[in-house]
């Protein structure tokens, strides 16, 4: 019968052979172990993470650390963990912006500084180029008393030229008549609703209010009402001290709405909206109430949704215009009782040069 011999190995010798004590790699010398081995049971193993404890790994090679590589900037698999320290370190002229180094001169999406991307996609400078024109709209209705549906729209059409959705407007009411401004404000605040924005209000009672107090960081629509009050002879300078601050105004996008009514005692609303370079009017007439005016530009933004024709309300006027129906003037609603003569415009849409 055979018999079954099993060898009995000491823990010491059987790590030893294990290990590979035998190996001049991790034999003690002098009590101690090679680098990249530790001590354990009276054998020399290696570190569990390749590394002895003077950070140096099993080859010799190593920095004396031993952490894993996270705090040099290396990550576990070898790769840099922050793509080198250099790689943020833009060259002159360069900006940082989402990791990448730009020209924000030039960078039509970080145009002047991270972050700001120009509608155009052209961006000098430091600049975007182009510009959202401006409007002027000359309206004959002063809307005191006896206006349509038509009117209304026609003034709502005119205040949501703006792109704003919370509209700023500035409301000029220094000499006008307070029936008309609590009715244009109704109009102006339903329209504003059904387009889903808002309308906020600040009212100018002096001429510096427009022309020093108005830009285009607190203003969206300038409103001229009818200054129906006003004492004869003062709405020509009020109009040549704002045509600064209008074409300023204008040039980046905003809105002004002039409204001129055939009332009060000395009419001068022609004065100020041409002294004022909104449009070159030189006189208006008034129209019959329930006259029928024709909206003669219905895909004019002004014109569009205007039932034509449409009857004048009370106090309606037609302009004297010397700027011809052709870009950027766009006679949207005119007079049509003297077909034989020169247009008769009521409403005026002119882009901002």
């Amino acid at each position: 019968m055979k018999r079954r011999v099993i060898l009995v190995v000491p823990p010491l010798l059987l790590g030893a052979l294990f290990f590979g004590a035998c190996d001049s790699d991790n034999a003690l010398v002098d009590g101690d172990c090679a680098p990249g081995y530790v001590l354990q049971g009276g054998v020399c193993v290696l570190a569990a993470d390749g590394l002895a404890p003077d950070g140096v790994s099993p080859d010799g090679s190593g920095d004396g650390s031993t952490n894993d590589g996270s705090q040099d900037g290396t990550s576990s698999d070898g790769t840099s963990s922050d793509v080198s320290a250099d790689a943020f370190n833009c060259d002159d002229g360069l900006t940082l912006c989402s990791g990448m180094c730009v020209d924000t001169q030039t960078d039509p999406f970080n145009c002047g500084m991270c972050g700001v991307v120009c509608s155009s996609l052209l961006c000098s400078g430091g600049m975007c180029v182009g510009a959202v024109p401006g409007s002027f709209v000359v309206i004959g209705h002063d809307y005191e008393v006896s206006y349509s549906a038509a009117q209304e729209r026609v003034l709502g059409n005119a205040l949501l030229l703006t792109s704003a959705t919370s509209v700023r407007v500035r409301s000029y009411e220094q000499y006008s008549n307070a029936g008309a401004v609590s009715n244009v404000k109704s109009i102006l605040n339903s329209a504003a609703s059904g387009a889903g924005r808002t309308v906020t209000y600040t009212v100018a009672t002096m001429p510096s209010d427009v022309s020093s107090g108005m830009t285009a960081a607190n203003t969206d629509v300038l409103v001229i009402y009818d200054q129906v009050n006003a004492p004869s002879g003062t709405l020509a300078s009020i109009g040549s001290g704002w045509v600064t601050s209008i074409k300023n105004f204008t040039h980046v996008g905003g809105i002004v709405i002039a409204l001129d009514g055939q009332g009060g005692m000395s009419p001068q609303m022609p004065a100020l909206i041409q002294s004022a370079d909104i449009l070159d009017v030189t006189a208006d007439t008034a129209i019959a109430q329930s006259t029928p005016l024709d909206v003669v530009a219905p895909s004019d933004a002004v014109g569009i949704g205007v039932v034509s024709p449409y009857g004048a309300g009370k106090h309606s006027v037609f302009f004297a215009c010397s700027e011809p129906d052709m870009y950027p003037v766009t006679y949207v609603v005119e007079d049509p009782a003297n077909d034989a003569g020169p247009a008769q415009p009521v409403v005026v849409h002119k882009i901002a040069p």
